[in-house]
């Protein structure tokens, strides 16, 4: 089963979150969806499946045969009722119902599971490049047909190009570099377990050996805890690389000096800059997750994975 359970090619199964399972409780029904892509029409390949336990009841004893009553009201706040009981308060069965929903998956699914291959991928991402591109191209042609100017300017596209592209490739592969190489060595460094200290309980009041699964989620958390660490580190070079001195901008003017006697205004500007990078990062991660949920709301996740 271990060897089973490492296979990446099973599909896990997920219990809705919704329609879970409660403590004293048994489901009367479950629902298991399976979610597949029709690749041909004679093959289908597995994305998804998920269970929901509905119609529940509690397997706490009525009252009147010595029931918990402190549960049971708190079960009924929820609309859960006890199972039915025979004359001695037993329960008569724990059946249930089991009903398997089978259905393919929407293109727009799909493409937003990462079910296709790369191709698929690079030529909706180029387009979608293409699209913003000429987006900016038609405002710019609206305006060059309705100007009043007698001489309207030259469209200097290309030279803007040639002079703005450069040095953003530059800058970026100065700046990547560096910066995967660094994520490549703290990844490498925390892969050991030696190193990431997975042997060590996540909570400190637990004692006993740390078991197989339980290491691995250590290790996991705390190599994403360096990654947090880094990207808070870089963002904080990053101001003090891009908002630097006034004297140092080589500005020697009597206001330059005057403003140099104070770091509260230099100070602001990082404080504003890592709030708005951090704030920008918190509304992109909402839009992601949404993107990637299941809520009821299909339209909604369609306009914000775009």
């Amino acid at each position: 089963m271990d060897e089973l359970r490492k296979n990446d090619g099973l599909i896990p199964v997920t219990v809705d979150k919704e329609s879970f399972g409660i403590r004293h409780t048994i489901p009367r029904k479950i629902q298991l969806e399976l979610k597949y892509y029709q690749m041909t029409k004679g093959k289908k390949r597995l994305v998804e499946s998920k269970l929901y336990f509905e119609e529940l009841c509690t397997t706490i004893a009525p009252a009147h045969f010595g029931g918990s009553v402190r549960i049971l009201d708190m079960m009924q706040e929820r609309r859960i009722y006890p199972c039915e009981v025979d004359i001695n308060g037993n329960i008569k069965s724990r059946g249930y119902d089991l009903q398997l929903q089978y259905y393919p998956l929407g293109w727009f699914d799909l493409l937003n599971r990462f079910e296709f291959g790369g191709f698929v991928y690079f030529v909706f991402f180029t387009l979608v490049g293409l699209t913003i591109c000429s987006m900016g191209g038609f405002v710019y042609g609206m305006n060059r047909l309705l100007t009043k100017l007698r001489h309207p300017p030259q469209f200097m596209g290309s030279s803007l190009m040639r002079l703005v592209a450069r040095p953003q490739i530059q800058g970026a592969m100065l700046a990547v570099i560096p910066f995967i190489t660094v994520v490549l060595i703290v990844h490498s460094l925390f892969s050991n377990s030696a190193f990431a200290r997975s042997d060590i309980h996540q909570d400190w009041s637990k004692g006993g050996k740390v078991g197989d699964k339980e290491q691995i989620e250590n290790g996991m958390g705390r190599l994403g805890s360096a990654f947090i660490v880094l990207g808070f580190y870089t963002v904080y070079q990053a101001t003090q690389k891009l908002l630097i001195p006034v004297a140092q901008a080589k500005r020697v003017d009597h206001e330059a000096e005057e403003y140099m006697k104070g770091d509260s205004g230099l100070a602001s500007k990082r404080a504003h800059f890592v709030w708005i990078g951090l704030t920008i990062e918190a509304i992109l991660m909402c839009l992601w997750e949404f993107s990637y949920s299941d809520g009821k709301n299909g339209i909604l996740q369609k306009e914000f994975a775009l």
